[in-house]
């Protein structure tokens, strides 16, 4: 479940720190810009698994007969 997260946060790092070494301003913001993608990448999917668990959640709440509440 974490690993696509850390796998983005990994590629987060290494932007960053290919930035700290670009050679001109250019270079730094095109590493920023990356960086800033896989951060947006990283949330994206933090919120698709909470949608995710939520959903499964209502399911086996629905199998088990329990009432189930629209949020």
């Amino acid at each position: 479940m974490f690993e696509l997260f850390d796998e983005c946060m990994s590629r987060i790092a290494k932007c960053e720190q290919k930035a700290k070494s670009a050679r001109n301003q250019d270079e730094r913001n095109s590493w920023l810009a990356m960086a800033d993608s896989w951060r947006q990448t990283a949330e994206l999917r933090q919120l698709l698994e909470r949608q995710e668990r939520a959903v499964s959640s209502t399911i086996a709440k629905a199998v088990a007969g329990e009432p189930v509440h629209a949020p």
